[in-house]
């Protein structure tokens, strides 16, 4: 799965920087993109995940199902990274 980090995030949808050789004109400014990642993350993940179900635009519903996946990717790691974690 391949993880949406701050710097790659567009208007409406997760651009990846491997996605294109051309610059994405209507990409969020850095300050901005982090600022909607912090939000995430002090989100709930199951209120993240009614935002999904029960958004009705397919657009803003991928925007939330892509910050859901970020925000699970991120406590999955932190999880993995506790000393106590058994592999």
């Amino acid at each position: 799965m391949t993880t949406i980090e701050p710097e790659n995030i567009a208007y409406g949808h997760a651009s990846f920087a491997s996605h294109s050789a051309k610059p994405d004109k209507r990409r969020l400014e850095p300050r901005l993109a982090q600022e909607i990642f912090d939000w995430a993350r002090k989100q709930d993940l199951e209120e993240l995940r009614l935002a999904v179900v029960n958004e009705s635009d397919s657009k803003t519903q991928d925007v939330y199902a892509a910050l859901y996946h970020y925000v699970l990717a991120k406590k999955q790691d932190a999880l993995i990274q506790r000393k106590d974690f058994i592999r």
